[in-house]
């Protein structure tokens, strides 16, 4: 009776690994890939706020919006990331217009008045098309990844509308109208740079920033 039973048993395991075989490996493979993924995402948000924080501080210049406060917070960010050899550089080049007073520091802004400029967009497509490996995070961070994908998009939409202020200083406008157009393009500098930081400081509280490990 033992023998039969084990027959049966051994037939039956036989028969479910080749029924679940496939299954099995596509479990395997989903997992690895969602790593992957998961993976991924994080390098993909680490090289996103370190180019971020260096659109901040252009933006922040053009707006004439670089004072000591704002060049404290962006030395706190870079000290963050001291493997980086970019950012190594960037700290560099903060910690020797913070050695200056107040009001040279104000002065090396350069203000939109004196140059426009054309913003850029800066994708994320693996926290866009990934989304099986967000679901791999826990609550806390699939909701801080929503608000952080949230504020991007809000970035974005600064930027197209900064885009067509700057298309339009190049239509022949009334001096009145083109000054106007000047000073929105100037506004657009300006609440790119606060949007910005907001995204920034949502990286260094949520673990993304590169010098933080990430907890799961």
């Amino acid at each position: 009776m033992e023998d039969q039973l084990n027959s049966v048993l051994m037939l039956l395991l036989g028969w479910l690994l080749g029924t679940l075989s496939p299954a099995i490996v596509d479990a395997i493979k989903s997992k690895r890939e969602t790593a992957l993924g998961r993976e991924a995402i994080e390098n993909e948000l680490r090289e996103f706020s370190s180019i971020i924080l260096a659109a901040c501080f252009r933006t922040s210049g053009l707006a004439g919006q670089i004072d000591r406060a704002f060049l404290n917070w962006q030395k706190g960010k870079l000290e963050a990331d001291p493997g980086n050899e970019r950012s190594a550089k960037f700290l560099a080049m903060t910690n020797q217009l913070l050695a200056f007073p107040d009001d040279q520091i104000a002065g090396a802004s350069q203000t939109a008045d004196a140059k426009a400029t054309l913003l850029q967009k800066y994708a994320v497509p693996l926290l866009d098309y990934r989304v099986s490996a967000l679901q791999t995070f826990d609550a806390r961070h699939q909701t801080s990844l929503l608000e952080i994908r949230r504020n991007i998009s809000l970035l974005d939409s600064i930027v197209d509308q900064s885009r067509e202020f700057y298309r339009m200083t190049f239509v022949q406008l009334p001096e009145g109208n083109y000054d106007i157009i000047r000073a929105n393009l100037g506004q657009t500098y300006s609440e790119y740079t606060q949007r910005a930081k907001v995204i920034v400081d949502q990286f260094m509280h949520s673990g993304w920033w590169p010098n933080n490990s990430f907890r799961r």
